[in-house]
């Protein structure tokens, strides 16, 4: 029986230690958002649960479960049937991101196709395997840190980890260097925080270790009876106590806590710093007590004036300030996240219940967008909004659940604990907890990191701990309890070990396209080609077990059009041996195929063997046939998507995959630029009707494009044509389109036709018409009437400090320096930081000065001039 014991502790013991190990590994490893963080996790998780089986087997005590294991369940489960190839093809309830005009150009969808409801599925695994290893994490730390000795000794590593990755990141700002680890799986263009990808993602796992280090704090100073409140105790003698009590340990802690908040405050995220703050004073609320009202407010003050002193040592207190002043106007500061959610959201309405795919953000709300936004969303930076529409309600509704059964019994532990004297573990666990959801509960909504492995993994533990600290055991059911924990621990063990060589091969994949990336970086040589073969082939067998995976596609699509491109290079006749490669591979992709006019430079019979030759070549082309296979079953990742289609417009197939472009736009509706190239292949190709459809609705999408249609049908000499048909019908329309054009005739056709709708203005005209008045007068050369327009602007907008600066400039061209100086002055009036207006003043000034010196040299030469005369005489 004592081996039994020593063994079962021994077990226990292990999984503690791998668990924490895991938790405390994946904020190193980019946040866990690379493939090998989920690798290491599913490992962890699934070696921590199977030595917490065995030791629950030698045991035979009653574990239970932590309430969150079931919405958590319910969760996972959404996305196992999105999995299941039950569903019709996504493609055909995508109801409300189908536009009028490509209705009967889109291809025909088969209904008789049972496929995944999910716009990526092995992103959907990947997002299915963590919520495994996450229920795994939970029963195991709900079974294992029960204790108050192993709670304090969990809070203490977590603690120190957030020290040590605040640490880190302080040197990484210092020495303006990036300390990854492995600083290759780097793909981010944006600055990392650390070793996230994000600032905002490292913000909302900082608030988590934040709420470790207060809670560790907590035991300090609850852990013992010597800080406890007597009935002859003063403040004075309380005070004078406090800090008679204070050990090295408590000052570590009070430090590391200060350290970690300024970590918070350092990545310049308004959602953390804010909900930090707001955690803390609710902490104070709840817990308001003469028992710990002096020992809360001095550590507070501390803490307080501590990380002021941080912030000013690192020079961040004016970065941090001018970060909250965004804060004045937040519906400004989010507009182009609103814009993005209310598009996005409009998927919801297509797949309430169940979603359209965990972890197809970025794929699925593509084709609802109606706005160019510049930038490609792969998340909703509000995990509400990207919840709603991957996991439908029901997904939606268990995440908020999961936030209210730890939120509500935290506050009801901490309320308790004013009237009665409580545990330290429970009072020190219901602060964590009640910190780590504020925080995370309302970070979400300007963030995506909620999810994201290492967050999660951080929170499932602590959230499991702090139920296992309020759980009493009922030895009556223990047996039957003890039972049904064990198979539910065995069933997710399997459940989770069969995603590990799917993960596994993600990770390969993930490792094939930063080789490519690499390759295709570099110069283009002879060599760097063959590199790019060989890459192409390992890509190939990859794919071969897991042919859904967007990076192994998207190596193949690329690699797969550099080497069309270096076969079209070889077809060029008349080209030299001795060319520079890197000379004639910029001006060889599909676009330029179709713009350089490859008949005219070449002659007919050559170009049009030439295009056989290619078409050919497309045919065959991988990215091209994966196309073809799954376009009817989901929105394709769209880059890939992209390359075919463009390469098919540029050749003119006359087959199934000339549908591919109308199938990209459908897909990518708000990528204007996408739209163009598309229409100006159709125009080339006689297809007008094809072209106009295109036309409108990028118009819709992004007016500002109206200029390059107006380019493609002067190009393709059809200007009256496209004149009459997307031509400006106001004046703003016309001196905007006329802002882009190259094209003399064009140009002066433009500038006509704003001419001809002009009319004296019998209202204040907003301050966009206002500029484009001045613009087009500038254009007349009317440089008298501009000034003259600008001066009766100004009038009617005093405070506008884009009006001051264009009539500063107008009047700096018309040679009135002191006249453009005052309007300077006016500019740095309204905005004072205004470096470009500083700037301008400043050259002003010296203008003025310049040209006093000058007058009166001259004037002094004339004075000589008239003395000398009149000595003379």
């Amino acid at each position: 029986m004592r081996l039994i014991s020593r063994l079962e502790t021994t077990l226990g013991f292990a999984a503690v230690f791998v668990l924490l190990v895991t938790v405390c590994v994946l904020p190193w490893i980019h946040g866990g958002a690379i493939p090998l963080a989920r690798l290491i996790l599913q490992w962890g998780s699934c070696s921590a649960g199977a030595l917490s089986l065995l030791s629950g087997l030698l045991s035979r005590r009653n574990a239970g479960v932590p309430s969150i294991v079931y919405p958590l369940g319910i969760l996972i489960c959404v996305g196992i049937v999105q999995l299941l190839p039950i569903h019709p093809p996504m493609i055909g309830q995508m109801n409300h991101a189908l536009l009028e005009e490509m209705r009967h150009d889109l291809p025909e969808v088969d209904t008789t196709i049972r496929t995944a409801r999910t716009g990526s599925p092995a992103d959907t695994r990947m997002i299915v395997a963590q919520g495994m290893a996450l229920l795994l994490l939970a029963i195991t730390a709900h079974d294992r840190i029960r204790s108050l000795r192993s709670i304090r000794l969990t809070l203490a590593v977590f603690m120190f980890n957030a020290l040590a990755f605040s640490l880190l990141a302080f040197i990484q700002m210092f020495k303006h260097e990036l300390f990854l680890i492995r600083l290759d799986w780097w793909t981010g263009m944006g600055q990392p925080f650390g070793t996230f990808v994000n600032p905002n993602n490292a913000a909302g796992w900082l608030c988590m270790g934040f709420a470790s280090a207060v809670g560790f704090l907590t035991l300090q100073f609850r852990g013992d009876d010597s800080s406890s409140l007597r009935q002859y105790d003063t403040p004075r003698r309380l005070f004078t106590r406090y800090l008679a009590d204070l050990t090295a340990l408590k000052i570590v802690t009070l430090c590391s806590v200060v350290v970690i908040a300024c970590a918070v405050v350092a990545t310049r995220s308004r959602g953390a710093m804010i909900t930090t703050g707001l955690s803390l004073l609710l902490i104070v609320v709840v817990r308001l007590r003469m028992r710990h009202l002096l020992g809360t407010s001095v550590i507070l003050f501390v803490t307080a004036v501590g990380l002021c002193t941080f912030l000013l040592f690192l020079d961040l207190d004016d970065a941090v300030a001018a970060e909250l002043r965004t804060l004045d106007d937040p519906v400004s500061a989010l507009a182009p996240r609103i814009l993005h959610w209310k598009d996005s959201l409009q998927a919801v309405w297509d797949f309430p219940l169940l979603g359209a795919g965990l972890g197809a953000y970025r794929y699925v709300t593509l084709p609802y967008q109606t706005r160019n936004a510049g930038v490609w969303f792969q998340h909703a930076d509000n995990q509400y909004v990207e919840l709603a529409i991957e996991a439908g309600g029901v997904g939606l509704a268990m995440f908020v659940l999961i936030g209210a059964l730890v939120f509500f019994p935290s506050l009801a532990a901490l309320r308790n604990s004013v009237a009665k004297v409580s545990a330290p573990a429970q009072e020190a666990i219901a602060s964590v907890l009640a910190i780590a959801v504020f925080t995370q509960g309302l970070c979400s909504l300007f963030d995506y990191g909620a999810v994201l492995p290492a967050t999660a993994s951080l929170f499932v533990v602590l959230a499991s701990m702090g139920a296992s600290t309020a759980t009493v055991s009922d030895h009556k059911n223990r047996m039957k309890k003890h039972s049904t924990t064990l198979v539910m621990q065995l069933m997710l063990l399997t459940s989770a070990g069969v995603f590990i060589p799917d993960l596994a091969a993600a990770q390969e994949c993930y490792l094939v396209s930063i080789a490519a990336r690499n390759t295709t970086d570099a110069a283009v040589t002879t060599e760097s080609l063959a590199e790019r073969v060989r890459i192409l082939s390992k890509a190939e067998k990859i794919a071969e077990t897991r042919t859904d995976d967007p990076n192994v596609n998207e190596v193949i699509s690329k690699l797969s059009n550099d080497l069309l491109r270096a076969e079209f290079i070889k077809g060029l006749p008349g080209l030299d041996h001795n060319d520079n490669l890197m000379k004639v591979w910029p001006h060889t992709n599909c676009i330029a195929v179709v713009r350089r006019n490859t008949a005219s430079k070449l002659g007919t019979d050559v170009a049009r063997h030439l295009k056989t030759v290619l078409a050919a070549r497309v045919k065959r082309s991988k990215m091209v046939t994966h196309c073809q296979q799954v376009m009817q079953h989901l929105p394709l990742p769209t880059v890939i998507l992209r390359r075919a289609a463009r390469w098919t417009a540029a050749i003119g197939l006359e087959s199934d995959v000339s549908k591919l472009p109308v199938l990209s736009r459908f897909c990518e509706p708000a990528n204007g630029q996408l739209g163009l190239q598309f229409a100006e292949t159709a125009i080339r190709q006689g297809a007008d009707g094809v072209a106009e459809n295109i036309f409108n609705q990028i118009l819709r999408t992004d007016p500002a494009l109206r200029a390059g249609i107006l380019r493609i049908y002067a190009s393709s000499g059809l200007l009256d044509e496209g004149l009459s048909e997307f031509g400006p019908s106001t004046y703003s329309q016309a001196v905007l389109a006329t802002r882009e054009q190259s094209d003399p005739a064009l140009i002066k056709k433009l500038s006509a036709l704003a001419t001809h709708f002009w009319k004296e203005p019998t209202d204040v005209p907003s301050t966009e018409d206002q500029l484009c008045r001045s613009e087009h007068l500038a254009s007349l050369q009317q440089y008298i009437s501009q000034r003259n327009w600008l001066q009766r602007c100004v009038a009617w907008s005093p405070n506008n400090a884009r009006l001051h600066r264009e009539l500063a400039l107008v009047l700096d061209r018309l040679g009135q320096p002191d006249a453009a100086l005052m309007e300077w002055y006016e500019v740095l009036r309204i905005e004072p930081h205004n470096t470009y207006a500083k700037r301008q003043a400043k050259r002003t000034k010296a203008t003025i000065s310049r040209q006093k010196k000058s007058n009166n040299l001259h004037r002094g030469a004339d004075a000589g001039f008239c003395r000398n005369r009149w000595i003379l005489t």
